[in-house]
């Protein structure tokens, strides 16, 4: 906010306080309406001559002129549109190979990485990204093989029974191993 220089007032040092008040209500200062509207006078000048300017340039320019700006923007937008066509046959060209790959098992972001670096033509990424997926394929292989497997009987060899080790055992612990083996029990004895 603008603050009221008192020294422009005349004799306000030795005014009391309510002179001081008086002359400080009476008191009109340039709020710079003025300048402002000398300065939108100046800039609306400036736009008008820079209209006439623009006019005269306009019509002063040869036909062959005016046909060479507009050929040289032509030739923009041609070359604009040339770089987006190749950008869109790039796109298209991934995502040919991208749905190959994910056909052939890829995982969908190894696929369209790979897709990619073939379309970029980095090969070494590309058989990078093969002997991934032929790792990962293995391991698939392997666990699907593994699944078919019966479980192993538990235990070790140290745990089978013998005939040394039925020998060895009280009688009631060979009752016992009778009771809850009695297909191992048999094979001992020839059943």
């Amino acid at each position: 906010m603008a603050k009221i220089n008192t020294a422009l007032i005349e004799g306000y040092n030795a005014m009391s306080a309510e002179e001081k008040i008086a002359a400080l209500e009476g008191f009109e200062y340039d709020d710079g309406a003025t300048e402002l509207e000398r300065f939108k006078t100046a800039l609306s000048k400036a736009n008008a001559e820079n209209a006439d300017w623009k006019k005269k340039y306009n019509s002063k320019l040869s036909d062959d002129e005016k046909k060479k700006e507009a050929d040289e923007a032509q030739q923009q937008r041609i070359a604009e549109m040339e770089d987006k066509i190749k950008q869109l046959e790039t796109e298209k060209t991934v995502a040919t190979y991208q749905a190959s790959y994910t056909a052939m098992g890829y995982s969908d972001e190894l696929a369209a990485d790979t897709a990619k670096a073939l379309a970029e033509g980095d090969m070494a990424k590309v058989l990078a990204n093969q002997k991934k997926h032929q790792e990962a394929l293995e391991k698939k292989i392997l666990s699907d093989k593994m699944k078919d497997f019966p479980p192993p009987p538990a235990g070790d060899d140290a745990g089978t029974m013998t005939k040394e080790k039925f020998r060895k055992l009280s009688a009631a612990e060979r009752l016992k191993f009778s009771q809850e083996h009695p297909e191992e029990y048999k094979e001992l004895y020839g059943g």
